[in-house]
């Protein structure tokens, strides 16, 4: 009753948009098959055509859907497009036929991305301040860094997205301002908020992707720390605006 009246067309945006029903029942057939043929070996000939079957409409309808696709291309998909036609790499982690477990390799992609730094600096523990009012971080200046942070971001550690703070914003306007001016009373940047995920990234028309250097990092930092960077940015900015030390270097056209 449930699926004549709402049929599942797509479960999720994930799905094969070049899937058909027919390839549903051809998948069946051949997978009933396989089974049929465990227990009755003079079956095999079946499943092997049954097998056949199912791929070939498999590569057909991957097919149709790329030359819809291209033919109903518009300006934005030109990107897609050219994604499909690239040349998938090959290895996809540094040095990894050198290693023989996923933690030594680790280990060597940690050392050469992430060398040990110094010892740090001995310093004196952070005394609160009582920030007045004009120093205080407010609603308009929450509001206006989150406007350029986009939802699709990825998030760090702590796989908190910016819609989340987005949300939190929108329900109670004190609750981000109250953090950030915590953070700033102290004078700190706590280590928690510096933890972030390292990704691996294969640099363009490289011979090989086995060596380090074929491979860039990108550091994914939790959305709250960014949160609280743009905010202090931007004030940084205006300060330096106000005393002489920013400045614009302007460029002209040759002639």
């Amino acid at each position: 009753m449930i699926k004549k009246h709402a049929p599942m067309k797509r479960p999720c945006r994930w799905s094969k948009p070049w899937w058909t029903p027919e390839l549903t029942q051809l998948r069946k057939d051949f997978t009933c098959a396989a089974r049929k043929a465990k227990m009755d070996p003079t079956l095999t000939q079946d499943v092997k055509e049954k097998k056949k079957a199912y791929l070939s409409n498999v590569k057909r309808a991957k097919a149709a859907h790329w030359w819809t696709f291209l033919e109903n291309v518009k300006k934005n998909d030109v990107w897609t497009a050219h994604q499909f036609t690239k040349k998938r790499l090959g290895v996809m982690a540094p040095g990894g036929h050198a290693h023989i477990s996923a933690s030594s390799l680790n280990e060597s992609i940690m050392q050469h991305f992430f060398p040990p730094n110094p010892p740090p600096v001995a310093l004196q523990p952070p005394a609160f301040v009582k920030l007045e009012e004009k120093d205080k971080v407010d609603a308009m200046e929450v509001s206006q860094a989150l406007q350029k942070c986009s939802n699709n971001s990825a998030p760090g550690p702590d796989q908190v997205p910016y819609g989340v703070w987005k949300g939190i914003h929108t329900v109670n306007r004190h609750v981000i301002p109250k953090l950030i001016n915590h953070l700033l009373s102290w004078s700190i940047h706590p280590p928690s908020l510096k933890d972030s995920l390292g990704i691996l990234l294969p640099k363009p028309a490289k011979e090989n992707y086995n060596s380090f250097a074929s491979y860039r990092v990108i550091a994914l930092m939790q959305t709250f720390s960014k949160i609280a960077e743009r905010i202090i940015n931007q004030r940084l900015i205006k300060f330096a605006k106000l005393n002489g030390l920013y400045s614009l270097r302007q460029t002209g056209s040759l002639s």
